[in-house]
């Protein structure tokens, strides 16, 4: 190998990924290590990781993404079996760490050992024109038609001002690094001001499909699954202890601290190690939450830090919210989202559940049903405005009353003699629970929420929600499942 060659193989791997089911959070976790530079598109890219299982709705655009990958290009597959028509790429099981994996591939690729792939789709245009329309332009006239095989805008009236300005169709994701894994949507612009959305797939689950809460998300199909891969491994945080009183300590009501005292059954440590487990894993996701929102606003920094800080936290670190709270402040992260932006009217928000409901001010949580929360006065958090800003601030407190909560289960008290069950801490932990008897939104609420936003302000809106919120609001064509399609799942996770 050259100097050159060896000095560019020594640098991070350029790597755009296909986000499948059940790994988003794998992948997030994956690219904080130096190693790999997570690019936003295939242009960019040297390896394209196809991670976890894709729809096989979704294998078209996978294709045509692998296409627009410059030559010297590679594949690797990532726990998800090979697409159909998708040539040979490399394979490697979900339990294998892909980094030395991807870092071997891209040698290869450079040194010439791995040849560069060829291209899966035939080389044509997306529509045929040569020799069609009374020029020989191609298509159906100009304004409005399909010259060169390339559709052209038509003007219409703005929803604004009513100016008549050109409006043009487009199809967004499934891979779209700004969007939830999986989510597929039409939108119609004028400029950068949407003027009508559809949900054409609702996104992915960020848990491996095998896994037993995507299972019983699979059946109520609106709870979020988490990743339990993480185990705990340590408990307790000073920071956390200090937040007592704001967090809930002294705020139960009486019927629940009455209803505490009379349970006689007490919990076995393996409980307490449930429950904490399961709030870190709810903190870690409201923290991803936020991650995602932080990069529509162009904080980079910050938005590595929410992942860095979630990837600890579901390993059982404890880790101090404040901090990032202010730093939040600093930024200007929450004075540069609009006020009202993203609102919920009380039928929307009570048809979404979960943190959506309790930032619009309604105080509905699962957990408040459970015995082994109540011996730990739980109290819901909540927020009055039910808008974008309201929604971060929700996922921000929830996550600081997870961590201190996890803190908090050694004081259920141990006895030996206990006949209790990992089950009694709560049928799921999931963010979403409350949301299991919620109705179905009865009309388009995601058509509602971005006709009229400009892109940056829908893509803040779309962010704001979590990927059950976002699931409840995708409305099946009449003529379609309304399952999201069968799925290449190549390993249970």
């Amino acid at each position: 190998m050259s100097a050159r060659r060896a000095l560019a193989a020594a640098a991070p791997v350029a790597v755009f990924v296909a986000v499948g089911e059940g790994t988003s959070d794998r992948v997030d976790d994956l690219c904080l290590r130096a190693e790999i530079e997570r690019v936003a598109s295939p242009r960019h890219a040297s390896v394209l990781l196809v991670a976890g299982g894709v729809r096989e709705r979704d294998v078209a655009s996978l294709r045509r993404l692998h296409d627009q990958l410059p030559h010297p290009r590679a594949t690797l597959c990532w726990a998800s079996d090979i697409p159909a028509h998708f040539g040979t790429p490399r394979t490697l099981p979900p339990h294998a760490a892909p980094v030395l994996a991807l870092r071997e591939l891209y040698r290869q690729l450079l040194t010439g050992e791995h040849p560069s792939e060829s291209d899966l789709l035939p080389d044509e245009p997306p529509a045929p024109w040569r020799g069609i329309g009374e020029y020989g332009q191609g298509g159906k006239g100009m304004m409005g038609g399909t010259p060169y095989g390339r559709p052209m805008p038509m003007t219409d009236d703005d929803l604004r001002d009513g100016l008549a300005l050109d409006v043009y169709t487009l199809r967004l994701g499934p891979f779209m690094p700004t969007l939830p894994a999986g989510l597929v949507l039409t939108l119609t612009l004028q400029g950068d001001v949407i003027q009508h959305a559809r949900m054409e797939s609702p996104p992915l689950w960020p848990a491996p499909p095998s896994s037993p809460h995507a299972a019983h998300a699979a059946a109520v199909r609106q709870v979020e699954p988490l990743d339990e891969s993480s185990i705990l491994h340590k408990q307790g945080s000073s920071a956390a202890a200090s937040e007592s009183s704001k967090l809930g300590d002294s705020g139960a009501t009486g019927s629940s601290a009455g209803q505490s005292g009379q349970d006689d059954n007490r919990y076995t440590p393996g409980i307490a190690r449930t429950l904490a487990h399961r709030e870190h894993q709810r903190a870690a996701q409201h923290l991803r939450g936020v991650a995602r929102m932080l990069a529509v606003l162009e904080l980079a920094p910050l938005a590595e830090r929410c992942r860095r800080m979630a990837c600890a936290i579901q390993h059982g670190d404890s880790v101090p919210i404040a901090p990032l709270r202010k730093a939040l402040v600093r930024s200007g992260a929450f004075a540069a989202i609009p006020a009202g932006l993203g609102q919920l009217d009380p039928p929307m928000a009570q048809a979404l559940g979960g943190a959506a409901l309790r930032a619009a001010g309604d105080a509905v949580d699962e957990r408040l049903h459970d015995r082994a929360y109540r011996e730990l006065d739980f109290r819901v958090l909540t927020q009055r405005d039910g808008d974008v800003r309201a929604r971060l601030h929700q996922w921000l407190d929830e996550a600081e009353q997870s961590m201190h909560l996890a803190s908090r289960a050694g004081d259920l008290a141990p006895a030996a003699a206990s006949h209790a069950d990992e089950r009694d801490v709560g049928h799921d932990p999931l963010p979403a629970d409350d949301a299991v008897n919620m109705p179905a939104p009865n009309h388009d609420a995601f058509a509602t929420l971005l006709c009229g936003l400009e892109w940056n302000e829908a893509m803040l809106v779309i962010n704001s929600f979590d990927v059950a919120a976002l699931r409840r609001m995708y409305r099946p064509p009449k003529d379609s499942p309304e399952e999201a399609g069968a799925t290449h799942h190549g390993h249970a996770m």
